[in-house]
């Protein structure tokens, strides 16, 4: 469960969309050449960043795939806050994501039939700048009992940036195994979990405060204010 095997993987570009809404982590834009297992009850995880801004998280993009027609697994998508000690995820759950388990690309004999799936978030999520674990984990309730793939990228290029931080290969990964997450040092180096969220930003209380100015007619310059 935990080698991860190599295989050529390319990840389609998922780029800013008409609605203005951002990848505000990952890019997707890499190629991708290494899979891991996600068997009942087993999870991985992925350490990342917010350097900047506060946004709301509206998808989790994760890439994976061989979706088993028989016994279709159901993904649970998280993102957690860091332990204080492990570099591990943290107890404390600060946003889920709901992923359609139809729309995992179905297993195919002899390819790897993997894509970029979209897992809405399940309410607001608002992340600052910090450190925090997106989680995909394989032990939804009931069980399916089934098993996927997940996608990986490797060190070239060194990031996968986005507007809001970044998920950098040198960052951690762990495993869990039904009870704890364990950090893991992959067998392939600096592989990361293949991941992106998108999002919007969130105004600052100072812009959303001359937004309803506008709203009124009033606009502040200097120490004078001025009435439309």
């Amino acid at each position: 469960m935990l080698k991860l095997s190599v295989v050529l993987i390319v990840a389609t570009t998922h780029a800013q969309s008409a609605s203005g809404v951002t990848a505000v982590v990952g890019d997707l834009q890499n190629q991708f050449d290494v899979i891991g297992s996600l068997p009942p009850d087993y999870g991985w995880a992925q350490e990342f960043t917010i350097a900047s801004g506060t946004w709301d998280i509206e998808t989790a993009m994760v890439y994976v795939g061989n979706q088993y027609p028989g016994e279709p697994s159901v993904p649970v998508v998280q993102i957690r806050n860091s332990a204080s000690s492990g570099n591990i995820p943290g107890l404390t759950i600060i946003g889920t994501f709901t992923m359609d388990p139809i729309a995992i690309p179905a297993w195919i004999f002899g390819i790897n039939n993997m894509a970029a799936v979209a897992a809405p978030a399940d309410y607001t999520i608002d992340l600052g700048p910090g450190t925090y674990w997106l989680c995909m984990l394989n032990n939804a309730t009931p069980a399916s009992y089934g098993e996927i793939n997940v996608g990986f990228a490797d060190a070239s290029p060194l990031k996968q940036a986005g507007a809001g931080g970044n998920i950098v290969n040198l960052a951690d990964l762990a495993t869990y195994d039904g009870q704890t997450f364990t950090s893991l040092n992959p067998s392939v180096p600096n592989s990361t979990l293949l991941v992106e969220l998108d999002g919007e930003p969130v105004p600052e209380p100072s812009s959303m405060m001359l937004v309803a100015l506008g709203a009124t007619g009033l606009f502040i310059f200097g120490r004078k204010t001025v009435r439309s």
